[in-house]
């Protein structure tokens, strides 16, 4: 389990140095996505610090943390590049939605592991969910160009973020129940979320290539 877990933070790594080769390429979308890397290394970082020298010998709070830089990132990246301009004004949507986030972030009655609950990143994981779901929508039923860079990051954000979703729903129950048992949920979910990073990397990497893009 821990060796696996290195995945992530160099898939990240990856991207970064990716994004510093290619992102004058096309700076647009390469910039955000080039941020989304740092911040989520920056978090990986921070996370396994924090387990280390904090009282509570815990990193749960990055949970949240990663929640709210995937809102960001998902929404920026499919309404300004994936969706039509007549979406627009889901942007205008996202601002109290992430106000919402932080202050259930900020009131959390507690950050133990006997009393944690991540309900602020369903709300993440549902909306970027919905994302997806009408991004294939519009491809499927012809509304938008046929790209198959937008094709391959909404299938890796249906897996990743569908099955996130449950594991947040029930993030008390994993974090509390016995390691035996809740070991295979936590490594799937590493494998998908590494998944999902190298599709990413794999996309910016095709953005540096095709200017076009």
């Amino acid at each position: 389990m821990r060796l696996l877990t290195l995945l992530s933070p160099i898939v990240l790594l990856t991207g970064v140095i990716i994004g510093t080769i290619n992102i004058k390429k096309n700076p647009r979308i390469g910039y955000l996505i080039f941020g989304y890397f740092v911040a989520g290394l920056l978090i990986e970082i921070a996370s396994r610090y924090w387990g280390q020298v904090s009282d509570a010998k815990n990193n749960l709070i990055f949970l949240s943390v990663a929640g709210i830089v995937d809102f960001l990132f998902f929404s920026i990246l499919y309404i300004l590049f994936f969706f039509s301009r007549k979406r627009i004004w889901l942007l205008f949507l996202s601002l109290p939605i992430l106000l919402l986030l932080f202050y259930m972030m900020y009131h959390k009655v507690v950050w133990t592991p006997s009393g944690f609950d991540a309900y602020d990143k369903v709300i993440c994981d549902g909306i970027i969910v919905f994302y997806a779901l009408v991004s294939s929508y519009d491809l499927i039923n012809g509304k938008e160009e046929i790209r198959k860079d937008i094709m391959r990051v909404n299938a890796a954000v249906l897996v990743f973020f569908s099955l996130d979703l449950l594991f947040s729903l029930t993030t008390n129950f994993l974090i509390n129940a016995g390691t035996h048992f809740v070991i295979y949920f936590w490594i799937l979910r590493f494998v998908l979320l590494t998944t999902l990073y190298t599709t990413l990397a794999y996309t910016l990497w095709q953005i540096g290539k095709n200017r076009k893009h």
